[in-house]
């Protein structure tokens, strides 16, 4: 997430908690501040969990609220969910889990295996 964009994101949930206490006393350290800890995520997903927070809580958010909701957020506003894996398979990460890893913004080892048990899904038990 670039400067700009946090800067923006801040100037948005300003507006949308108004009678806040919160005041930027110190703007730039502030867009600093909210930078170092949402810097290395996309602006999107971090616009996303910015808007479940908007969607559930009344108070103005930290950082680490966003950051903490960015996760259920990219469940909750994306659309396409990976396919759920077959359970008790064994496959290479390279077919089943890059996609997941990536849609979690997270990245997989080449050659990684991952062995599911039986009754792993939900939908199994």
């Amino acid at each position: 997430m670039t400067r700009e964009e946090t800067a923006k994101l801040l100037k948005i949930l300003a507006a949308a908690y108004p009678n806040t206490m919160t005041k930027f006393t110190d703007p730039e350290s502030t867009i600093l501040a909210w930078e170092m800890t949402l810097g290395e995520f996309s602006a999107e997903a971090v616009y996303k969990a910015a808007r479940f927070h908007l969607q559930t809580n009344k108070f103005f958010p930290s950082p680490s609220d966003i950051r903490d909701k960015i996760v259920r957020a990219e469940i909750t506003y994306t659309p396409t969910i990976p396919n759920a894996i077959e359970s008790g398979a064994t496959k290479n990460c390279d077919e089943y889990l890059d996609k997941f890893c990536e849609w979690i913004g997270f990245g997989c080892e080449e050659n990684d295996t991952v062995e599911l048990p039986k009754g792993f899904l939900p939908y199994e038990q």
